[in-house]
């Protein structure tokens, strides 16, 4: 029995693999239910510590842009009272909501958004 083999290198295969990861992630351009999938998927594989400080770097982002964070959490019936009662769920779903309904604050969450979903899967994993 023969083994065929692939005559792409991996590194290439992977490198053409993440440049698509990285354009079909870009946060103000995916579809709004794609990045709340993503996102959840992302904060899902981080562990507790880490996951704690991208939720708190999110709410402070989203704060600074002037978003009324309790008022988007009673619309999307999140029962947090607190940051530390936040799941990855529901910050997904604040991400998508924010895609959708709040354009200028999605520009604020640019910069962690684009570190947390296009961070390389191996290191994420790796957490």
């Amino acid at each position: 029995m023969q083994i065929e083999r692939s005559t792409k290198m991996p590194s290439q295969v992977r490198g053409r693999r993440n440049q698509r990861r990285r354009e079909a992630l870009d946060p103000a351009n995916v579809e709004p239910n794609a990045l709340r999938d993503a996102v959840y998927t992302a904060l899902s594989l981080l562990p507790e510590d880490e996951r704690a400080r991208v939720y708190d770097r999110i709410v402070a982002d989203l704060e600074k842009s002037g978003v009324n964070l309790r008022q988007h959490i009673v619309v999307l019936g999140i029962p947090a009272r607190t940051i530390d009662e936040l799941t990855a769920s529901d910050i997904a779903k604040l991400v998508r909501y924010v895609r959708m309904n709040e354009p200028r604050a999605l520009k604020a969450l640019v910069p962690i958004l684009d570190e947390l979903l296009n961070q390389p899967v191996e290191l994420a994993r790796s957490a």
